[in-house]
């Protein structure tokens, strides 16, 4: 039989244990809808196509193909014939043997991938080291070891989004830089939503780093659910009842690294010049953790609200003998000790810094 997945289809799942994913006779037709193939046993096919004249076609109007083998066994075993361009790779992670796959409308086998995915993804993130030459990337962790490898001789590299992200690993800049040229992150109005499950900071600072995040698209609105503890749960560019609607780029979901710094654990110098930092929680520092003695938090622009902390800090906590250099449009509201406001938690002696004219809030 030929199997047909119509243009509103949704979304299509299937995970084969055996010889394949989907395993069609006379065919696949593939005209819309979100579909995803895979064989997760030892060794299988993501889509088998058993008839030698049948054609795995997929239209134009589909929203995304993933087929994946393992094993031994290819994406594809059959011939294929595509109204949209697409993407392969001759590993199941999708990270060797990247080559581009041009439209066909005659049919030809795909056999020496391990998966493909119609169209072809987009990039996420952008890197430039400094006075170099961007590279553009699809995947957002290589996105990131990019980052840190193109920082070199102490002069950070800019990380710069294309898209909306969600990783389920903290965002961690490893190479050393001067603060007079710290990494740069540039949510360019996306954003990073932490979704993994342990106890993790979205970005996390060790020592000796440096990091500025700015927002070179300040004025893209978001929406962003939260759920009953406060997380970020869901970003959408379109509003929903419940949402909190935010302006710019975000950094949202985090869970604090052991309990500290929901959305920035910072050991070194951070710098925040723009994007909202919204929907985190920990125990201490939902929003930001400075903790390390001699570590800095210099924040001239930006927003850090709706974060919450079990502890103490809903925004921003800070350890002893920390710096906090406040000035410019810097906005800290809105965040919660449980349920009562506590926006700023300093310890006994400390201080901020108003280094220059506050035009914020």
């Amino acid at each position: 039989q030929t199997i047909e997945i119509g243009e509103n289809a949704g979304t299509v799942t299937v995970e084969g244990k055996g010889n394949s994913g989907i395993c069609a006779i006379k065919g696949l037709i593939v005209n819309g809808g979100t579909v995803t193939a895979t064989s997760t046993g030892t060794s299988g096919r993501g889509v088998w196509v058993l008839s030698s004249d049948a054609n795995v076609t997929i239209g134009e109007k589909v929203k995304s193909f993933i087929a994946t083998g393992s094993g031994e066994y290819s994406a594809i075993d059959g011939k294929v014939t595509n109204a949209i361009a697409g993407t392969g790779w001759t590993n199941v992670a999708g990270t060797e043997g990247k080559e581009d796959i041009a439209v066909s409308t005659g049919g030809r086998s795909l056999s020496s991938y391990k998966k493909v995915q119609f169209p072809a993804p987009e990039p996420v993130a952008s890197v430039t080291p400094y006075n170099g030459t961007t590279t553009e990337y699809t995947d957002f962790t290589e996105a990131v070891t990019a980052w840190n490898t193109a920082t070199q001789n102490k002069k950070g590299a800019t990380l710069k989004l294309l898209a909306d992200v969600e990783t389920s690993n903290s965002v961690k800049p490893t190479a050393s830089c001067s603060p007079d040229y710290p990494m740069i992150l540039d949510l360019n109005g996306y954003g990073i939503r932490y979704t993994g499950e342990a106890k993790a900071s979205v970005i996390m600072i060790d020592e000796n780093k440096c990091l500025k995040m700015e927002d070179s698209t300040p004025s893209s609105k978001h929406y962003i659910t939260l759920d009953s503890n406060g997380r970020g749960v869901a970003v959408s560019d379109t509003t929903s009842e419940g949402a909190i609607e935010v302006t710019g780029g975000y950094i949202t979901g985090g869970l604090g690294k052991n309990g500290y710094g929901g959305g920035i654990f910072v050991m070194s110098s951070f710098i925040m010049e723009g994007g909202p930092i919204v929907g985190n929680t920990a125990s201490y520092g939902g929003g930001v953790r400075i903790t390390q003695t001699g570590s800095t938090f210099t924040m001239t622009g930006g927003t850090i609200t709706n974060n919450k902390a079990s502890t103490e800090g809903g925004g921003v906590h800070f350890g002893n003998s920390c710096v906090f250099n406040l000035s410019g449009g810097a906005i800290i509201t809105g965040n919660k000790k449980g349920e009562v406001e506590n926006n700023v938690q300093l310890p006994s002696g400390n201080k901020i810094n108003v280094t220059g004219a506050l035009n914020g809030n």
